[in-house]
């Protein structure tokens, strides 16, 4: 087999002759089809990087310890990041590793549900995330073809999860694969290190904040965060005031939640003190209050009627003024973002397996796959990628109230999570 494998090198940098085909009984192909996939699955859109990953570890179980197997690998995995992703040959071979990976990468997927928090590195949080995104629609006969693979990852992660993350081994590369797969769906301040003062769930309004540059980032995301809260008070009061009937049960306690936490944060970071920075090149108003900010965003209700909800958005023009950038105080736009909240809360609860803090989370829970299952595909990869810094919070804790302490209760999550699962 291996002088077959070294032998077909060459043949990946061009398209094979018509009448060759790639056997998929044939070892040889097999390892050309690992070691392509490996190397452009994600990139030409056919598998996600968790196939991936398990293509470059299958390829390199077949390769073994022998040189020149791995360099045949190599080359092949090299030669097929650079071959256009329309090549027939390369198209062939990747078709046939998203075939061999399926049932594996689907049982693994499962596996790291089940397993919930990993007490050896709460990074693995990330891969919860993208099961629960990848499960969505599952067949039962694909969870049926990934039941050994699923039953091999559920024993390795119950023993090397009470250990470290060392330990973890392929596991734990997923977290770097779906880590970096996931930035390319995430709005820049979603990013960990933003998340840890402007809050996880305050994270989808965008990094850098517009507004004027004479700011800090800080103190314009505390503007954005003001016109984001001002937005959410004028669709809930709207709906409300003339029953216009736009909004879910969950939809309305999560865009509460967040519209709260919006405006508490705007008035934090963006007040007398800091405009006065740039007060010129600034019109938007500042508040003593939270609650008078949200109070300015609800009087804009009663000049709006229920057809506001359907009319798009302005689009953000490049030579804007400074002094108008930022979230449009729009029904629409406070409707969109109440929506966008309701999404990460909702894949939150479908990854996770417990969670003490929430009392009503079995419920919950149902209720959030329900929700999930029903999201466009886009919407539900934006939101698993921007939900991570939340959920490896909680799960640094381990989802304990006592730990959470009570800002936990002022979050979207917790939220909905008291409609008991009515979320309709």
């Amino acid at each position: 087999m291996r002088k077959l494998i070294i032998a077909v090198i060459a043949a990946v940098a061009a398209a094979l002759p018509a009448h060759a085909q790639v056997d998929p009984n044939k070892p040889e192909d097999q390892f050309r089809a690992y070691a392509a996939l490996a190397g452009s699955g994600a990139r030409c859109g056919v598998v996600d990087e968790l196939d991936t990953d398990v293509a470059h570890e299958f390829g390199n179980q077949m390769a073994g310890a022998d040189e020149k197997n791995q360099a045949a690998f190599n080359q092949i995995y090299a030669v097929a990041k650079s071959v256009d992703c329309a090549d027939p040959q390369l198209t062939e071979l990747l078709k046939l590793g998203a075939k061999l990976v399926e049932a594996p990468s689907d049982g693994y997927a499962l596996a790291f549900l089940d397993q919930g928090v990993c007490k050896a590195s709460e990074k693995m949080a990330v891969t919860r995330l993208y099961a629960a995104h990848r499960v969505v629609g599952m067949s039962e006969a694909r969870k049926t073809a990934g039941a050994d693979a699923r039953k091999e990852m559920a024993g390795f992660l119950k023993t090397a999860c009470e250990k470290s993350w060392t330990d973890l081994g392929l596991a734990y590369a997923e977290v770097n694969s779906i880590g970096v797969w996931n930035f390319k769906y995430r709005n820049g301040s979603c990013l960990s290190d933003w998340a840890k003062w402007a809050g996880p769930f305050d994270c989808v309004y965008g990094k850098p904040p517009p507004g004027p540059k004479a700011y800090k980032d800080d103190v314009r995301f505390g503007r954005q965060s003001l016109r984001a809260a001002k937005a959410k008070a004028v669709a809930l009061e709207l709906d409300t005031a003339k029953s216009c009937k736009a909004f879910s049960a969950a939809e309305r306690a999560a865009g509460e939640a967040q519209m709260k936490a919006d405006a508490a944060l705007g008035i934090a970071k963006y007040n007398k003190k800091t405009k006065t920075l740039a007060a010129g090149l600034d019109v938007d108003s500042v508040y003593a209050t939270a609650d008078a900010a949200i109070a300015a965003g609800r009087a804009a209700a009663k000049t709006t009627a229920c057809d506001a909800f359907a009319k798009p958005l302005p689009e953000a023009k490049p030579d804007e003024p400074e002094a108008t950038q930022g979230e449009p105080v729009l029904p629409a736009a406070g409707a969109a973002r109440i929506r966008e909240t309701l999404d990460r809360a909702a894949i939150i609860a479908a990854s996770m397996q417990a969670c003490e803090a929430l009392p009503n989370f079995a419920a919950t829970k149902t209720a959030a796959e329900a929700y999930i299952a029903a999201l466009p595909p886009q919407r539900r990869l934006v939101a698993q990628a921007e939900s991570e810094p939340f959920l490896t919070e909680l799960d640094k804790k381990a989802c304990k109230a006592d730990a959470l302490g009570a800002a936990f209760k002022a979050t979207p999550l917790f939220a909905v999570d008291a409609l008991n699962g009515a979320w309709k």
